[in-house]
This record gives structure tokens, sequence and C-alpha cells, in this order.
């Protein structure tokens, strides 16, 4: 398990991608599906940075990737962001123009195999979950020959 916890700033945001970089590379995760995992979960932590805590100090982004199993050569791993601050509703852009903002969510779920976001109404707080299925790492074998 991977736990990274920053403060919802921008400049941190590159904190948590070098260190699931990291995490992934420890474990042999396929290059495209590193770059998937590192632009879908990069989404969710800039969503937290900009929305969470908007209007007050920046408060924590909790970050967390598991290796969930291993099921007939497929490798399930999911990725946790939780914030504290404050649930913003997405906003609809028209149709008629193109827009580059708010299509973080959009882009996680094309991205990856599930997400789930689950707030409270209670208490404050977000946490979008998202899974990711890769094919198993293969043992390298190495010919000393």
């Amino acid at each position: 398990m991977l736990r990274i916890e920053i403060l919802a700033r921008a400049e941190d945001v590159a904190v948590v991608r070098a260190a699931l970089r990291a995490w992934l590379t420890v474990r042999r995760v396929a290059a495209e599906v590193v770059d998937a995992i590192l632009i879908g979960v990069g989404e969710a932590v800039a969503n937290a940075v900009e929305h969470a805590y908007l209007g007050t100090a920046p408060g924590p982004v909790i970050v967390c990737a598991h290796e969930l199993n291993t099921v007939a050569g497929t490798r399930n791993l999911r990725f946790t962001v939780t914030d504290h601050g404050r649930w913003r509703e997405p906003t609809d852009h028209p149709t008629e123009r193109l827009s580059v903002r708010g299509r973080g969510l959009v882009l996680l779920r094309a991205l990856s195999d599930a997400v789930r976001v689950d707030r409270s109404a209670c208490t404050t707080g977000t946490t979008v979950v998202a899974d990711f299925r890769t094919p198993a790492a293969q043992d390298q074998v190495v010919d000393h020959a």
C-alpha cells in the first residue's frame, strides 16, 4: 500500500505523481497503464486541490494506492483520493462551445475500469475511488548462458 498526504496546493500535485510513478514502477506496471493512472488519478487530485477548500486555507488531500488481488493473470489496482473539504457539483458546459475545464471525472471514468465518488451530506469531504485492471507482472527470465 502507498499513502501520500499533501496540502491542497497546486505545487504539491507533482509530489503525488512522482510517488505514484515510483510505486507503479516497482510493481512493473506497463507504461501505457502507468500513463492512464497518472493522468486519471492526477485529475482527481487536481479537482481536490482546486475545489475542496475553495475560499479557505488549504487542507489535506490523501492519496492511497492498493494492489487488491490478481485473478487469472489480471491485477487489480485501486486508488483513492480523499479530501475533507466541501463538495461542489460539477457545472454543465454548453454543448455549442468546447471547454477544457470541468472534465476531470469524465476523463478518470474513461481511463479507469470503475470510478466511485463518495460524499457525505452529514460531514465534509469527498473520496474518489478508481480501479484499474492490468496484466499481472511477469517475472523476467534471465539467461545466464
